[in-house]
């Protein structure tokens, strides 16, 4: 309870994201320059990332285990502001674009698929700012790889999933999400972990319209399991907080000894 109440009071005592700046009015390159990041307490999480995105391919990150992966997803989705560098759009820095509209640029599927307690409905649209006729939703099911089983299930989209999402498979899960993503059509795309708790069966059909959905689209793949990198236009690899590589999985292999070994050893985190 001391717990609960704690975070809480945190909440409450937040002080409100500041929405100012413009709309990303143009595609172009995602980029973090020179970034360094640490939580406030002068121990680098971060240290000097260069990574490009380009709006029309997909890029990969890898790295052992508490390397910062996640991190510079925050950093991307802008919950919190860079120590030093610059996070970009099209040439323009970050700080220049609405928050609002920044993040309806990127789409995230995460592992994390936090599901609430309502309607496949609810859950599809949570979040999203604009209205979507039958039409529009059924689409974005079916090009998700969706559709035919909600229509299994006896209410269709207004069945409701349970706590936590209980009636849906991570797979379903992870799908609804790709689904939203379609809704969202957002120029980027940032893919973290998502299949890394499922079977291999849920995998091929995640991967699969995961596939559909970065046609034309910037991507950031941040990689569990090594299927889903290898064929990524640029791979960098994140180790010591900092990025010690990057290039296609036939170059890192020839080049990068780390790489190398968690590919051999498929401890690709």
């Amino acid at each position: 309870m001391n717990g609960a109440t704690k975070r809480l009071r945190e909440l409450a005592l937040a002080k409100p994201e500041v929405e100012s700046g413009h709309l990303p009015t143009q595609k172009g390159e995602l980029k973090l320059t020179d970034v360094c990041f640490d939580y406030g307490d002068g121990n680098p999480v971060l240290e000097h990332i260069d990574i490009t995105i380009p709006a029309d391919q997909k890029t990969a990150l890898v790295g052992p285990s508490g390397g910062g992966k996640s991190t510079i997803v925050s950093l991307l989705e802008r919950f919190y502001p860079v120590t030093k560098g610059q996070v970009s759009l099209a040439g323009v820095p970050a700080e220049e674009y609405g928050l609002e509209a920044w993040r309806q640029n990127i789409a995230l599927v995460s592992q994390t698929n936090d599901i609430q307690n309502g309607t496949i409905r609810d859950n599809l649209l949570f979040g999203l700012s604009k209205t979507f006729s039958e039409s529009q939703i059924e689409s974005a099911l079916e090009r998700a790889g969706l559709l035919r089983e909600i229509n299994n299930f006896p209410q269709g989209l207004e069945t409701l999933v349970g706590e936590d999402g209980n009636l849906l498979s991570g797979g379903q899960r992870q799908r609804l999400q790709i689904a939203r993503a379609y809704l969202k059509a957002p120029n980027f795309i940032i893919f973290d972990e998502a299949t890394a708790n499922l079977d291999a069966d849920a995998e091929y059909q995640v991967t699969k319209s995961l596939d559909a959905l970065l046609s034309d689209r910037g991507a950031l793949i941040i990689a569990h399991r090594l299927s889903t990198i290898t064929d990524a236009d640029k791979i960098y690899f994140l180790e010591n907080h900092r990025i010690t590589g990057f290039g296609t999985h036939s170059e890192l292999m020839k080049t990068h000894e780390s790489y190398r070994r968690f590919v051999n050893e498929q401890i690709i985190e």
